[in-house]
């Protein structure tokens, strides 16, 4: 499931990789939702490197 991968990647983003407190749980909402949106407008198959990807693309969306 989308949300299952999406959580497990969240957690290990900003545990293991940033080294930094979990953001507030609306932000990964979005994010998840932000996620959904490119698998169904490009039919991606999500890997780490893919999800990487899109979480760059998100964090550019929000911050415009």
């Amino acid at each position: 499931m989308i949300e299952d991968d999406v959580d497990e990647f969240w957690c290990y983003l900003f545990a293991m990789r940033i080294g930094s407190n979990l953001p507030k749980e609306r932000v990964k909402y979005k994010f998840i939702t932000f996620v959904k949106q490119e698998v169904l407008r490009d039919n991606l198959i999500l890997t780490e490197e893919k999800l990487l990807e899109i979480f760059i693309r998100f964090l550019e969306k929000i911050t415009d």
